[in-house]
């Protein structure tokens, strides 16, 4: 089963968080890793390996890691400490489409989340005017 990892800055994670329960209820598979400003990497390495390893105890053996800024330092410490692990994959630029995404469909690729995510980001004015002028 795959469970997953939500870094960020500030508080951010918990927003997606709490937003994807509004949603889809419930959800047991989620930590949430976020950066404060008076934190450094060394403080978010270590939220982020705590919630690795409860993860990992309660048996999930596959960890997804959705963090919100591609080069950021959320990012970035993701990236540096799981690097070689097989085990975990780690997606910047999180959006609540790929997020519900992954939580409804535990086994879905990561090339389809990103595909999700991709999808859900819409000039919605454009694309309403588009629309009407079709049915004209």
């Amino acid at each position: 089963m795959r469970g997953i990892i939500i870094a960020s800055h500030s508080f951010l994670c918990e927003g997606f968080l709490n937003a994807a329960k509004m949603i889809a209820g419930d959800i047991k598979n989620i930590h949430t890793v976020s950066l404060q400003p008076e934190e450094g990497i060394k403080e978010l390495k270590e939220k982020l390996l705590y919630g690795y390893k409860q993860l990992l105890n309660e048996d999930y053996n596959e960890i997804l890691v959705f963090t919100d800024l591609y080069g950021g330092t959320p990012s970035n410490t993701c990236f540096m400490n799981f690097i070689d692990n097989k085990n975990v994959s780690i997606i910047t630029g999180i959006n609540m489409a790929m997020l519900l995404s992954a939580v409804v469909e535990n086994n879905i690729s990561i090339e389809r989340l990103i595909e999700i995510g991709k999808l859900g980001i819409v000039d919605l004015k454009k694309q309403h005017n588009e629309i009407e002028m079709e049915v004209e």
